[in-house]
């Protein structure tokens, strides 16, 4: 499939091919863990290093022709060379940094990240000697304080919009700084996906994302995905051959399934987050809102030249009272109270307890994580019935 076509038309037709054994239009499910050859000289074959382009199959571990299709979808639509797809977006995001913390050993973070992200290096790669400065995207300063106090620095990890604060990062401007330095720039584009915005065009080195939350959009598969230079992808390709953490040829089928209307759900989820964000902000009892395409957002601006459209997930704050979360929460039936996001289906969530509940008052407090923010993912539902919703909690606290 050539890449110069429009992003709809490669969301449909990208990396899948008629199946030539029955004529299948849509890529089947090559639910075998082993493949296997008619001579000997096939199985050394199989073994040589691959052509651009070439694809051998011997072992689902290491490749299967589902997640090949799934795998060329994605580098096309991210506009990445190759692509390899994991089994949760944390293997992806672990497999990756694993993979570039081999010489030099300091990241640099976001300080608001997914909670599993903060888990991973504040908690458990800390132990294995890999330390990590979390600083503030935003702030340009900190980032150049970071690598200037190590030289260690091998890769610099941000997401944008940050969760769940919803900060907005100048991506040119970090990859710069970051390549200036030697280091490796990784962008976690889960929350934008590239039909929103395209950090690889923007020079980063590489994409590590949930392919659980927008690509699927219906809730119904998990997986992760890393997108960079086709050297680069071979070579952490063994990592996760290594680790084990190959996508399942099942799953991958629902990705290019639920990828086909990426662009019509994310453009419609967009407009109905703007809406409820604005009506959010009028209300009385909504200490402040977090979305970037709200004019009050400090970084609005950059978020309109970087991006197609703001997104689909907001965060809004209430004034903490006695009872006053489950007062609001149990009030809900159309926000389903869940920690994940991009479902066709609006999810609520409370980042302080549920996601990023495992990291300290002390930490999340420094960030901007107060016991009042509550996070929404916004879905297809008409957002005057969202908000009718939203209201009929709020009236209870």
């Amino acid at each position: 499939m050539l890449k110069d076509y429009d992003r709809q038309t490669n969301l449909i037709h990208a990396g899948e091919r008629m199946d030539p054994a029955t004529g299948a239009k849509n890529t089947p499910i090559y639910q075998s863990s082993t493949f296997v050859y008619n001579t000997y000289q096939e199985a050394l074959d199989a073994r040589k290093p691959l052509k651009p382009g070439e694809k051998k199959y011997g072992y689902s571990r290491v490749s299967n022709p589902t997640v090949s299709a799934l795998e060329e979808k994605m580098a096309i639509l991210e506009g990445g060379e190759a692509a390899l797809c994991t089994a949760w977006g944390m293997s992806a995001t672990s497999t990756i940094i694993m993979a570039l913390t081999q010489e030099k050993k300091h990241v640099i973070c976001s300080d608001t990240v997914y909670g599993g992200t903060h888990l991973l290096l504040n908690d458990l790669l800390s132990n294995h000697g890999i330390t990590t400065s979390f600083v503030d995207m935003t702030n340009i300063g900190e980032i150049k304080n970071a690598i200037s106090n190590n030289e260690e620095t091998a890769l610099v990890f941000l997401e944008s919009p940050t969760n769940p604060t919803m900060k907005v990062v100048d991506i040119e401007t970090v990859v710069s700084i970051a390549h200036k330095a030697g280091a490796k720039e990784i962008c976690d584009n889960t929350f934008m996906t590239a039909h929103l915005i395209k950090p690889l065009s923007m020079g980063a080195d590489f994409i590590a994302s949930s392919l659980t939350k927008y690509i699927s959009g219906h809730g119904n598969a998990m997986g992760g995905v890393i997108v960079g230079e086709r050297t680069e992808i071979e070579k952490i390709k063994l990592w996760r051959t290594g680790f084990g953490t190959t996508l399942d040829p099942f799953d991958a089928w629902l990705f290019l399934s639920g990828m086909k209307t990426l662009s019509l759900r994310m453009d419609a989820q967009c407009a109905n987050a703007l809406k409820i964000a604005k009506r959010l902000e009028a209300h009385p009892k909504i200490l402040k809102v977090y979305y970037p395409g709200l004019e009050s957002h400090p970084q609005h601006e950059l978020a309109k030249s970087q991006a197609k459209h703001f997104g689909g997930v907001l965060s809004f704050e209430i004034e903490i009272k006695e009872n006053s979360l489950h007062s609001f929460f149990d009030e809900l039936e159309l926000c389903a109270l869940g920690v994940s996001l991009g479902d066709v289906s609006t999810l609520i969530e409370h980042p302080a307890t549920m996601t990023h509940g495992k990291m300290t008052d002390q930490a999340k407090e420094a960030v901007g994580i107060t016991p009042g923010m509550i996070r929404l993912s916004v879905g297809l539902e008409s957002p005057d019935d969202v908000m009718k919703d939203l209201e009929r909690g709020l009236d209870c606290i």
